[in-house]
């Protein structure tokens, strides 16, 4: 797969890069590799790959200032499980280096919730600690915690409490997941709740399900079955929802949500006042013309808690294509429009035709902006992209499926290739990026230097 192909798959929400992949990717264009960590369509685990690959491989040129920087921003953000597992691989490939021993102490003896991470994962803690520091001087370290002289500071502020942001904290955890801590003075954190409990397993109340199940299997074995699953935290969160608006939507959806439901100027006028600030955010490239298939059906309206869902975000994005390449040209699928040339939702869902018209005018490119329920003549749509390809017409289909969540069942729904989900409680540029590489593959790399370097002109 050539360069182009390689970034391409790293943005896509449906395929993930393969071990080879990533060594291509590395050898071929170091820097570029690196860049991918700026980049948010990037996934959790592609980003925790590209971290352990940087730090594991040292020869070659490399500018390791950036790269450090791109690595420190990127683990502040990726979810710590998807880190934890990382830095496993690291122990189980004995990438030990400087570099790494200093990425991995920065990132555990400066995380805000380390107190956390040490009641849930004692041992792993350990055994990453122990990787980082080696042995020895994690055991002189712990016999230098219980002395006060100078020299035991020193070394103990040079190994361990220098990359501490809560050095008290930091302290505490090492000498509890090594089994060192018998009181501390924070009772009411997680560490001071593991330690009461183990006497009576009530004071442990909000620790993790597994945690307690580990302490009362060891200290309270007649302990009811009962009474682990009332004390444990509960970390199931869902989207908190407000009547018809979801508390988590993004400025211009909510602006939108609230203008489809009642198309008044004022309503528009928040509108265009929101949908400014966002375009800027999206780096341009080079003017597309692109045909932009909007999926007017009643389907799009929605209702309840969905109400306007999926219809805000699909306008969202005609204004911001329209914005980013004003060249575009907007085929509906219905034949209601109001005021401001924005369709009104009803009837079904006939992508067909849509399809058709906007292929007659040669566009670079095809965004479809629907919810993939096809229901006049079902699978209509896919039958025309067979024809197209079967005469020879190559032009390049991206299709935004609007979503409540990112777990949305789409097996009901007929996507026309990968859908590019989009639940519109989060910056537009992710989407924007997988877009661009499905329709303009070739301006990848000069789109992902941009956004790497805080610009939005590629």
């Amino acid at each position: 797969m050539n360069h182009h192909g390689l970034l391409t798959r790293a943005l896509s929400a449906h395929s993930a890069l393969t071990p080879a992949d990533h060594d291509a990717l590395l050898m071929r264009d170091r820097p570029a590799y690196a860049a991918l960590l700026d980049v948010p369509a990037v996934s959790p685990p592609t980003s925790m790959q590209i971290v352990i690959r940087l730090l594991a491989v040292t020869d070659g040129d490399r500018d390791l200032t950036t790269e450090n920087r791109r690595i420190t921003a990127a683990l502040a953000r990726l979810p710590t499980a998807v880190v934890l597992d990382g830095f496993d691989t690291l122990v189980e490939r004995r990438v030990n280096n400087q570099r790494t021993s200093g990425t991995v102490r920065s990132f555990l003896f400066g995380c805000p919730h380390l107190e956390d991470l040490a009641v849930a994962h004692k041992t792993r803690l350990a055994r990453l600690i122990t990787h980082a520091l080696g042995r020895r001087t994690v055991s002189t370290c712990l016999h230098f915690f219980e002395r006060k002289d100078a020299r035991a500071v020193r070394y103990v502020r040079r190994h361990i409490l220098r990359f501490a942001v809560q050095p008290d904290v930091v302290a505490d955890v090492v000498r509890f997941v090594f089994g060192r801590l018998t009181s501390t003075t924070r009772n009411d954190g997680p560490i001071g709740r593991y330690l009461a409990a183990r006497a009576e397993l009530s004071k442990g109340a909000g620790l993790p399900y597994n945690t307690l199940r580990g302490i009362a299997s060891t200290y309270h074995r007649g302990a009811p079955r009962h009474l682990v699953p009332r004390l444990s935290a509960s970390l199931k969160v869902k989207r908190a929802v407000d009547g018809a608006t979801a508390t988590g939507d993004h400025p211009l959806v909510a602006a939108l949500k609230a203008y489809l439901d009642d198309r008044r100027p004022e309503r528009w006028a928040v509108v265009e006042a929101a949908v400014t600030p966002v375009a800027e955010t999206l780096p341009a490239i080079v003017a597309p013309r692109w045909a932009v298939v909007l999926d007017a059906s009643a389907s799009m309206a929605g209702s309840g808690q969905r109400a306007n869902h999926s219809l805000a975000i699909a306008v969202a994005w005609w204004l911001l294509l329209k914005a980013k390449a004003p060249r575009a040209e907007l085929r509906s699928t219905g034949d209601r429009f109001d005021d401001r040339g924005l369709p009104v939702p009803g009837g079904a869902t006939a992508l067909a035709p849509a399809l058709i018209e906007a292929a007659r005018t040669a566009p670079d490119g095809i965004v479809v902006l629907s919810d993939g329920y096809e229901n006049q003549l079902g699978g209509d749509a896919a039958d025309v992209l067979r024809a197209f390809r079967a005469l020879g017409i190559e032009t390049p289909i991206a299709h935004v499926l609007p979503a409540f969540t990112d777990r949305e069942q789409v097996a009901e729904r007929s996507p026309l290739g990968p859908p590019l989900l989009e639940t519109g409680d989060r910056d537009f540029i992710v989407t924007w990026l997988r877009l661009t590489a499905t329709l303009m593959p070739a301006h990848l790399p000069a789109l992902l230097r941009a956004v790497s370097e805080g610009g939005n002109e590629a």
